[in-house]
């Protein structure tokens, strides 16, 4: 056993779990993120905000809008559906510091219900599935930020 931890340790691999306090790379990228006042629009700032840790002097500006839609997809004979398709959407301005939009994206989300004759456990579903799009986004716009931020760098061509 003490041979496997010393040939793990010695080769770089690090529990994904592991708290060392080392930053992520994306800390102070953003100075400010803007999202609606909703539930979910307050869930998904606060994660992004916990997460991204913005500074004043961060070189991006977030702006987010956020849509639901839920149609039904299965019916019974009577015409009322029976299982929907809900989809999330999570629009994104990337703006400078000067709030010229310097890239969007749109991030989607997409689950589905059956609908249940209790509506208290239609509402905990739905509410369900909203908690793990903002979850989803709130990675995604992790994800998007490096890249997002490489992309605006000055590029040096005088050599």
């Amino acid at each position: 056993m003490v041979g496997l931890v010393v040939a793990l340790g010695a080769c770089g691999f690090r529990p994904v779990y592991q708290q060392d306090g080392e930053t992520s790379g994306i800390d102070g990228l953003t100075s400010n993120i803007k999202a609606p006042a909703s539930l979910q629009g307050r869930q998904l700032s606060r994660s992004l905000q916990t997460s991204l840790k913005p500074a004043a002097d961060g070189l991006l500006r977030l702006s987010i809008t956020l849509q639901e839609r839920q149609e039904g997809q299965i019916f019974d004979p009577t015409g009322k559906p029976e299982n929907y398709l809900v989809e999330h959407i999570a629009m994104v301005e990337f703006a400078d510091q000067n709030g010229k939009v310097v890239a969007m994206r749109d991030f989607k989300y997409y689950d589905s219900f059956a609908k249940n004759d209790n509506e208290a456990v239609n509402i905990a579903t739905r509410e369900r599935i909203r908690n793990l799009a903002m979850r989803r986004f709130a990675n995604q716009i992790r994800q998007a930020l490096p890249r997002i931020a490489e992309d605006m760098a000055p590029t040096d061509t005088a050599e």
